[in-house]
């Protein structure tokens, strides 16, 4: 019977697998850890998940990970910062590294931890897709991808000096719940408005029970090393545009693009940080065919993701010249605001 710790339990995918940890009959407890309130599903009296469940609302960067893990035999450790999230920049660093401090005192024999695939970069030369033999190369101005390289990097060696214990990384695409994306998807939604007129890169998009069921898939089997979590191929730009009613692009040469983004970025007049830009110009498309190997399959393709986590926009039900304008507009309204941002950069300097 396994005991098993969640990290990041009051999260869409945490919550989720706490509900399927504690229907499982070989599971005899599931601590749901979060320093926000873990809302699970309400199973009702008489349930024997809600036995299994032992909920604690605790911080990783200060709470007592000794008793937290006292008697756990297996962590999945799914806590970390969104990419716009107030935080250090070494938040998540920390927390895995207490985390992996409190691992060795322990008797934890499996640490499945979730990372993401946008650790591979996003380049001209990536190959299509990327395999978990691919090197990591995170983009320059994105603190957020490159703590999440570097706590694989403790990780690799957290398994060398730890045989005995099954170490796996999970890295899926962008995460989509019926709530809508995660953190990542909006930051490159709204990138995809001032998107280069040479085009946007593809997109994969997996829904939040894959990946669950990917996590739960590397437990039973003891997998160790990384894993990619993504459906079959990507969506084009384009496709995506026409899936929530070929909404209004803003045609700009790449340079500018990226000039602009990082102007709103640094005036508060955008919600993408420069650094991300390329995850919407460049590809990181990756390959599922080692997650397959434990069993695992894709129960929706990106398309039915991406439908089921995103509403129809309200231009949907404008006509196709009108459409035109509004890109127009916002073309002018980019601009302007770029101008207006620049002076006021230039004004500051010369105070």
């Amino acid at each position: 019977m396994a005991r098993i710790a969640v990290t990041g339990a009051a999260g869409p995918v945490g919550r989720r697998l706490c509900a399927v940890l504690a229907a499982d009959p070989d599971v005899e407890l599931v601590r749901a850890i979060d320093r926000r309130r873990v809302h699970l599903p309400d199973s009702g009296r008489g349930d024997p998940r809600r036995e299994r469940l032992d909920i604690r609302r605790e911080h990783l960067r200060e709470a007592d990970l000794d008793d937290l893990l006292d008697g756990i035999d297996v962590v999945c450790h799914l806590a970390g910062s969104d990419p716009l999230e107030a935080t250090s920049s070494d938040h998540d660093l920390v927390a895995t590294t207490r985390l992996l401090e409190a691992l060795d005192r322990s008797h934890v024999d499996q640490l499945v931890v979730r990372t993401s695939a946008t650790v591979y970069g996003a380049w001209p030369d990536n190959p299509v897709p990327l395999t978990e033999a691919a090197d990591l190369r995170p983009n320059p101005e994105t603190p957020w991808v490159q703590m999440r390289v570097r706590i694989e990097e403790q990780l690799r060696a957290f398994a060398a000096s730890h045989p005995d214990v099954a170490v796996a990384v999970l890295r899926p695409s962008v995460t989509v719940s019926d709530e809508g994306p995660d953190e990542l998807g909006r930051v490159l939604a709204a990138a995809r408005v001032v998107a280069p007129a040479d085009g946007a890169s593809p997109a994969q998009f997996v829904h939040v029970d894959d990946v669950v069921a990917a996590v739960d898939a590397i437990r039973r089997a003891r997998a160790e090393g990384a894993f990619n979590v993504a459906p079959d191929g990507a969506i084009p730009a384009d496709r995506i545009r026409a899936l929530v009613g070929g909404a209004p692009r803003v045609p700009l040469p790449a340079w500018l693009a990226r000039r602009l983004t990082a102007i709103g970025w640094r005036y508060r007049l955008a919600p993408t940080p420069p650094g991300f830009v390329p995850f919407v110009t460049d590809s990181w498309v990756v390959a599922n065919d080692r997650i397959r190997t434990l069993g695992w399959t894709p129960t929706m393709t990106n398309e039915e993701v991406y439908v089921a986590g995103h509403d129809a926009a309200p231009w949907a039900q404008i006509s196709p010249k009108r459409r035109q304008e509004l890109a127009l507009g916002a073309t002018a309204a980019v601009l302007v605001a770029g101008g207006v941002a620049a002076a006021a950069a230039v004004r500051r300097t010369l105070r």
